[in-house]
């Protein structure tokens, strides 16, 4: 599936407006946030993102033979204030790296695995947000 996730992401970009490349026709890929569901987490497609610059905020499922890697979740040692828009910390919601026990290998440098409260902590199904390190919070 990630050949029709990459046509139709070369698609879009066609579609751009001139503000959205430089003079020379260099993509501005800052200024494109992309969003998808875990069907757009393989490491094809978000490698494929990760060269033309471009952020990504992607669901991932965790296999359900490591969801076990999550259960510490419940300590809140490991949760940070989240970011708004602007940067700045949010007083009403907070997140974590998950990728602080669930090793992402193979995945662009830069890419994190956040997870906020309410996902989390469900029984099963419990997905995470992949960023790329522009596009989650600073270090």
């Amino acid at each position: 599936m990630t050949g029709p996730h990459i046509r139709l992401f070369e698609s879009a970009l066609a579609q751009l407006p001139e503000a959205f490349y430089t003079p020379d026709g260099k993509l501005i890929g800052q200024k494109i946030l992309i969003r998808t569901d875990s069907a757009g987490s393989s490491r094809k497609f978000l490698w494929h993102l990760h060269h033309t610059g471009v952020q990504y905020s992607v669901s991932y499922q965790i296999p359900p033979g490591r969801a076990h890697m999550v259960d510490w979740i419940g300590n809140k040692d490991y949760w940070q204030p989240a970011l708004d828009q602007e940067g700045a910390e949010r007083a009403d919601a907070w997140v974590i790296n998950a990728a602080e026990v669930i090793p992402l290998t193979g995945y662009p440098p830069g890419t994190t695995c956040s997870c906020a409260p309410s996902r989390c902590t469900r029984a099963r199904n419990r997905p995470c947000s992949m960023r790329t390190g522009t596009a989650s919070r600073p270090s």
